[in-house]
């Protein structure tokens, strides 16, 4: 992550009372809308507003309270809504939101009042409080120095950080000191250290180790954050330096040497819709070759990785196989049975990061998830979603991650009524926005697949979901359509949808679909995970649905997302492996 700017330490914030105004209405409801709050402020800097809404007409029951704010382009940056508000004649509720700019510029924090599921727009007020934001002035309040033993290592050889951090301002608590090693701009490692508390003048040591996976350059830059990682309070570049070496003169020549696991060596040769990967070596020797140049990463505790070594005495060829899908970079789910999101989520993007790669994750718990079909759950209500992606969202933090975004939440809303529909596109674009907020995540839509949805249906669905604000949209997820009609498709609807790039699902897509979605037999290994795709919209072809995982309880499998060993098999063996 890159920091070109700090944050002033004590901005005094000018507040602005807006007194209550009409909200433009049906003749069936009139409403008054007021709010305090900044209406000057800076990027970065945490904001709460007090709205008050007042019933002026009929009593209304059971509406939904929706606080917007648009930029000057009128593009929602941000939305809040309460669900289940009661209103009688003359009363008066208030409500309370938090907003951290991103960008300077003008702001109007808007609110509606809507009937019960969205289903009537009663009240609207445009520009209940103007709001300007200002770039932020470099004016640190602290000032760091660090040190790196030893500054020279050989790649592999652990390093030494020691730091210390002084409060030049007043006091203040509950900070995060955050320390990140970058290499050319990009973060490599990051360790931080919640609840620091500085006293006027006071100094804070730190000390912690990384070991560098590669020769080059690294500086250790620091960052003070206030807490949640609301405000950017100061960051120093380079507060030490580190020149990794290679080790000796080891060879990587993985792709040209020929090895064997048990008594099996693989001549490989994967087709899928034109695009060929060829390998002379085995199994786990071309696994091996494929992650160590993808740039994600793999997980070390994987399903693949337990039976390979389950295997290895009773089954060494199908053990070799299982290491072959184990050596892949493959994405992670996260959703309701997760009982910490945070930690898990955490706990993933660090190890990611410690190795020096890209985590990909999934984030799968929209309300009504899957229409009730095989993977049927997500978050219980609207505002329990938008706490979990808040969550999610922290436990990735400003540490790079590429997330796909709900799979099949809009190739499958057409099973939702108008009203929830429309929910479910606020929805989407809150998550974007969340996640897009954090400064390195990059963020993919999931817009079905080739064969589900018509190109101009789907680019629709996706600018109702906020796709501008992301990164593009994720094709082919969990299913079995070849690479290159999901190219065509995808060519499609970034045309319609400003030109977003797309990443697509190869895990299983080797032998293309027979037409069923649901553990269909026959099935392949697809290309492996790679940013080289050929396409200039195609950003990567990954695998996201992992191999031999089931999809349902059909054609044999188990419940969905439960490990299915004999379908990974036949997956590696359909593709040749």
């Amino acid at each position: 992550m890159s920091k070109k700017i700090t944050a002033v330490v004590g901005l005094m914030l000018s507040m602005v009372i807006v007194m209550p105004r009409v909200m433009r209405v049906s003749a069936a409801a009139t409403f008054g809308a007021a709010a305090q709050g900044s209406g000057n402020t800076e990027v970065n800097q945490q904001n709460n507003y007090s709205v008050t809404v007042t019933d002026n007409g009929n009593a209304v029951l059971n509406a939904i309270v929706d606080i917007e704010i648009h930029d000057s382009s009128n593009n929602k940056i941000f939305q809040q809504f309460y669900a289940g508000q009661n209103f009688g004649t003359g009363q008066a509720q208030s409500y309370s939101v938090s907003w951290t700019p991103a960008a300077a510029g003008n702001y109007t924090l808007d609110v509606g009042v809507f009937s019960a599921n969205w289903s009537n727009l009663l009240a609207w007020d445009g520009s209940v409080l103007s709001i300007t934001v200002n770039a932020v002035a470099p004016a640190p309040g602290f000032a760091a120095n660090g040190s790196a033993s030893p500054s020279d290592p050989l790649a592999g050889q652990p390093v030494n950080f020691s730091a210390s951090v002084r409060n030049n301002g007043g006091a203040v608590n509950n900070m995060i000191t955050d320390f990140e090693v970058q290499q050319n701009g990009k973060t490599v490692y990051q360790k931080f250290f919640t609840g620091q508390n500085f006293g006027q003048g006071q100094s804070l040591p730190y000390g912690f180790t990384w070991t560098p996976s590669a020769a080059g350059a690294y500086s250790l830059d620091v960052g003070i954050f206030a807490a949640n990682w609301s405000n950017l309070l100061y960051w120093q570049n380079g507060i030490a330096t580190v020149n990794a070496a290679a080790q000796g003169t080891a060879s990587s020549a993985a792709s040209s040497t020929t090895a064997t696991s048990g008594s099996t060596a693989a001549s490989v040769s994967a087709s899928n819709s034109g695009a060929t990967t060829t390998a002379s070596a085995s199994a786990s020797a071309t696994a091996t070759a494929s992650a160590s140049t993808s740039g994600f990463y793999v997980d070390p505790d994987s399903d693949a990785s337990a039976q390979a070594a389950a295997w290895s005495t009773s089954d060494p060829i199908d053990a070799a196989r299982m290491d072959l899908i184990a050596a892949q970079p493959q994405a992670t789910w996260f959703g309701g049975w997760n009982a910490n999101v945070t930690a898990d989520v955490n706990t993933l993007v660090g190890a990611a990061q410690s190795a020096g790669k890209t985590p990909v994750l999934v984030a799968y718990n929209i309300p009504d998830r899957d229409c009730g079909g095989f993977s049927a759950g997500g978050a219980q209500t609207p505002a329990a979603y938008q706490s979990w992606i808040q969550a999610f969202a922290q436990g990735i933090g400003s540490r790079p991650a590429l997330v796909i975004l709900e799979p099949d939440a809009l190739a499958s809303i057409d099973c939702l009524t108008p009203a929830d529909q429309q929910v479910r596109y606020g929805l989407l674009s809150y998550a974007v926005r969340a996640l897009k907020l954090l400064g390195q995540a990059k963020v993919y839509l999931d817009a079905g697949n080739s064969n589900w949805i018509g190109a101009g249906a789907m680019a629709s669905r996706l600018q109702q979901a906020d796709v501008a604000a992301a990164d593009g949209f994720s094709l082919n997820v969990s299913n079995f359509y070849t690479t290159g009609s999901n190219i065509q498709y995808g060519e499609a609807v970034s045309s319609q949808v400003g030109g977003k790039h797309f990443v697509i699902d190869t895990s299983r897509n080797g032998n293309g679909s027979d037409g069923q979605w649901c553990n269909p037999p026959g099935r392949a290994l697809g290309v492996f995970p790679t940013v080289s795709t050929g396409n200039s919209l195609a950003d990567a072809f990954l695998w996201i649905k992992i191999p031999g995982e089931s999809d349902g309880t059909c054609n044999g499998g188990p419940s969905a997302g439960t490990w299915w060993p004999q379908y990974a098999v036949g997956l590696a063996q359909n593709a040749g492996y």
